[in-house]
């Protein structure tokens, strides 16, 4: 855990290969951090997490995707709702992109709609 990071609220792992680890870092923001593979069979348990009391209604949220190793159209479109429903609400979202998310963004030409930290 972070220096000034909270208890982690959320752990979930997931049958499909997706593990979501959510933590409420000091100053109200949220760090998501997604290991495995984010594809169809596992963009709606990311955004059950998403919407977790604890997480939920957080001004900003960081979201470490360097340890995905695969990301479909679908896992894009599950990120991209995410991403979308919390600035829809005044929020902020970073993204911290592994290389296979990077070139899943590079090639859908969605570089802009998704802010890179």
């Amino acid at each position: 855990m972070t220096a000034g990071a909270e208890a982690t609220p959320s752990h979930a792992l997931l049958p499909q290969g997706l593990r979501v680890t959510g933590e409420r870092l000091r100053g109200g923001t949220v760090r998501l951090r997604l290991a495995g593979e984010l594809d169809l069979a596992t963009g709606e348990h990311l955004r059950a997490v998403a919407r977790e009391p604890g997480l939920a209604r957080c001004a900003c949220y960081e979201i470490d995707l360097r340890a995905v190793g695969f990301v479909d159209c679908a896992g894009m479109r599950a990120l991209a709702d995410l991403v979308r429903s919390i600035e829809d609400v005044g929020g902020c979202v970073a993204v911290l992109p592994s290389p296979a998310v990077a070139r899943i963004v590079r090639a859908a030409g969605i570089c802009r709609e998704l802010v890179f930290a």
